[in-house]
């Protein structure tokens, strides 16, 4: 068995859970204005001077050094790329890494392997060798990976009755791309033998949505097991910003002076997350959207009544309530009355990428389904489903220390693994648009749970769709967003991730954000990261180092100027607040297909309570499923806060029609 790993329940009445050891739980902060059911518990500041601890890697990658000042990092790459006849960094072999115990700082990331164009004098050794006293350096086949959120020495780790991780523990910074080598097939229940344990509702996945599945079917009354593949219980969700996207007038947007209606919700969340997006979803959540609020904040979730009104896609604060979709924006403000409608819980001591409400939400509702007695077991592959000869799903077969073994499911099984984004296979076969890109998600999200039920007959939605997100606002939204051929193509003040989409899906993954001295200076130190890569006199200049045909970049910062002095934006519908002319000398910011991080949105055909569907139309008998794993709200767009909406709204259904026995 893995160190901290529990042995599965074994079947039978009299089966009794493994004890395991519980971290303590820290005092509570002290917090004002919070809604909340519990108070928050977060990580304590970090020692000053305290370094993190090494990372297990693999033996053919380099461990995380000290983070190095951002000047000596561009020094010696800058010295390394001339060597090589290259004249600026190719943004897919150059990024960074930017958490730090003490705070934010350059971690620099940088994979050789991804450079084209090198001369024959020069060799990816050398800049290995030359960069590796300040970067980590990875080998072909693998991903830059990110402390596992919440493992942050005293924190509370992320495990319901599953083995807590040791305080202070990292995740390795290397996850191995997914390959299916293992079959997927359903297994007849004559010929997986005797159960070796079972309840009456299996989760597959511990994320938002499996805990959410698995604190209602518990609350009903109902023996529940959890079977989460990593060693610690979380998934994605924990990484997550923790925005959970609410309306319809949840005390929130009504203590920050906010009116917001069902109806308005639904026209907003129909547009903005389509083409394709699911209706009858769409308007039982916003109908049940403050309900959904409550309940959150009934599982301990803390809230702060006050608006984010900056620029940065995560708020650094502790404000609870931000406009995460373009609801504010052109053209969506045109179709409903605007509100924001991104509910973020309360974290202290946050960091980008590192401690954040993602940790804080998961944190509750883990809680709070151990509270309802739900049974988390962690180190627990789930590799195919089990099925009865009259078609229903009656359990799992899962891989524990080694072994497989039969796991039985009473009521029905919930899928809530996640979705492909960590499987290059299948990216190859329905999103092709995503190979090479960055990843948002965990190596859990490698496709299995889909691949099962399709096994078992599932159809699946909008396996194309995808989120594509570059979060850096403030690059861009006082200059402009050209294409390739120096146009504009989309207004600079919309939702980051629609403008990601845009650039991805419509403009060939290439775009740059046009900057003039004012919009440098005030970059901030995470902007700048992102230097611009040229610099010129004026557009003619810039338009001519771009390759863009002569006039075309001219023309457009003219027009651009020309109506920005008034105030107006007629072709794009900028606010007035970010429009201003650009004035020489200018800068150009490449925004590749590479910057942009991607998660996936297709998944299972489900119903309103969470049963997947099948290729004829049916239900699935026994199988729900819930969260990424599923094609849920969104088609094709997307708004910060859905994933964790969705997730945990259906969830909960999946688990409440179980206990209705919907799923028999």
């Amino acid at each position: 068995m893995p160190p901290g790993g529990a042995e599965l329940p074994t079947a039978g009445p009299e089966a009794v859970a493994p004890e395991l050891p519980v971290a303590p739980v820290a005092e509570p902060a002290p917090e004002a204005e919070a809604w909340k059911g519990a108070e928050a518990v977060d990580a304590p500041p970090p020692v000053p001077g305290e370094a993190a601890p090494e990372a297990p890697a693999p033996a053919d990658a380099l461990g995380w050094p000290e983070a190095v000042p951002a000047p000596a990092f561009r020094t010696a790459a800058a010295a390394c790329f001339r060597s090589a006849g290259l004249t600026r960094a190719p943004q897919e072999a150059l990024t960074t890494q930017m958490t730090s115990r003490s705070g934010v700082s350059r971690r620099p990331f940088f994979d050789p392997d991804k450079l084209t164009g090198l001369s024959p004098r020069c060799r990816r050794s050398d800049f290995r060798q030359k960069l590796a006293p300040m970067c980590r350096t990875s080998t072909s086949g693998w991903s830059s990976g990110r402390p596992t959120a919440g493992r942050t020495a005293g924190s509370v780790p992320l495990t319901g009755r599953g083995a807590p991780a040791p305080a202070g523990s990292w995740s390795p910074g290397l996850v191995r791309v997914a390959k299916m080598e293992s079959p997927v097939a359903p297994v007849w229940s004559e010929e997986a033998g005797r159960p070796d344990s079972a309840a009456d509702v299996v989760v597959v996945g511990s994320g938002c949505a499996g805990l959410s599945a698995a604190i209602e079917a518990a609350r009903a009354g109902l023996e529940v097991l959890v079977l989460e593949r990593a060693g610690i219980a979380g998934g994605a969700s924990a990484m997550s910003g923790g925005c959970v996207y609410l309306g319809g007038g949840t005390p929130i947007q009504q203590a920050c002076g906010f009116e917001d209606t069902a109806e308005d919700m639904y026209a907003f969340v129909m547009a903005a997350t389509g083409p394709g997006a699911d209706a009858a979803k769409v308007d039982l959540y916003c109908r049940h959207s403050v309900e959904h609020f409550h309940w959150l904040t009934e599982c301990g979730v803390p809230f702060r009544a006050s608006l984010y009104t900056g620029t940065f896609p995560e708020p650094l604060t502790d404000d609870g309530l931000m406009f995460t979709g373009g609801e504010n924006g052109f053209p969506f403000n045109q179709m409903a009355r605007p509100a924001p409608r991104g509910h973020v819980p309360i974290a202290h001591n946050k960091r980008p990428m590192g401690h954040t409400s993602g940790v804080v939400l998961m944190r509750h509702l883990t809680a709070a389904a151990e509270a309802a007695g739900v049974e988390t077991v962690t180190d627990a592959a789930v590799q195919r489903l089990v099925r009865h000869r009259d078609g229903a799903v009656s359990g799992v077969v899962v891989r524990q220390d080694g072994a497989e073994r039969h796991v039985l499911s009473r009521r029905g099984v919930v899928l809530a693994g996640g979705g492909f984004i960590y499987n290059e296979e299948m990216l190859a076969h329905h999103a092709p648009h995503l190979l090479g890109k960055a990843k948002l998600g965990t190596d859990g999200d490698d496709g299995r749970c889909i691949r099962m039920a399709q096994a078992l007959g599932a159809e699946t939605l909008h396996m194309e769709a995808a989120e594509a997100a570059f979060g850096l606002p403030e690059l861009y939204l006082e200059g402009l967003l050209v294409n390739g051929l120096g146009q504009r193509f989309i207004n600079e003040d919309t939702y980051f991730g629609r403008i990601g989409q845009a650039v991805l899906f419509r403009q060939s993954g290439k775009a740059f954000a046009i900057i003039d001295d004012a919009i440098n200076e005030a970059l901030s130190d995470i902007g700048r990261f992102y230097p611009a890569g040229w610099v010129a006199a004026d557009a003619a200049e810039l338009g001519r180092e771009l390759g863009m045909a002569p006039g075309v970049l001219e023309e457009t910062l003219t027009t651009y100027n020309r109506h920005a002095g008034h105030g107006e934006d007629p072709l794009f519908h900028k606010a007035e607040r970010w429009l201003r002319p650009l004035e020489p000398p200018l800068g150009a910011i490449e925004l590749g297909d590479a910057a942009f991080v991607s998660f996936t949105l297709g998944g299972l055909h489900t119903d309103v309570d969470a049963r997947v569907i099948d290729v004829d139309g049916h239900p699935i008998p026994g199988l729900h499923a819930a969260g990424r794993t599923t094609s849920g709200i969104p088609g094709w767009g997307y708004c910060s806060g859905m994933s964790l909406g969705d997730g945990t709204f259906f969830g909960r259904r999946a688990g409440r029609a179980l206990a209705a026995g919907a799923g028999e």
